[in-house]
């Protein structure tokens, strides 16, 4: 990407239910939002969060931008959403098998 772009996570995710007021993912082009995504836009199956004391985790191992500007983020709950880092469009949402999810340590 030319500098122009960025995908911004989300803070730690409060309290211990999926919420539309809690960001996941944000995408920007100059400065300016273009594509907004929540932990309950994204996880499907709210019973795989772990829960803390005062937060919740609902990402997955991987979370990486790719050289062809796809970032790509996986889920607690086992998808793998695919997205396009200009635009912040879902290219693809597949599951994945569970020796790709890793485990909490791999955040």
């Amino acid at each position: 990407m030319d500098g122009s772009y960025l995908v911004r996570m989300g803070p730690w995710s409060p309290g211990g239910e999926l919420s539309k007021n809690h960001v996941a993912v944000q995408f920007y082009k100059d400065g300016k939002l273009l594509k907004s995504y929540s932990t309950f836009d994204l996880v499907k199956d709210p019973k795989k969060i772990e829960r803390t004391v005062n937060h919740y985790f609902w990402r997955g191992p991987k979370c990486k931008l790719e050289s062809d500007n796809k970032f790509i983020l996986d889920t607690i709950d086992g998808l793998r959403y695919v997205f396009d880092a200009t635009s912040g469009k879902i290219i693809s949402k597949e599951m994945i098998n569970k020796a790709e999810q890793g485990g909490a340590d791999d955040r």
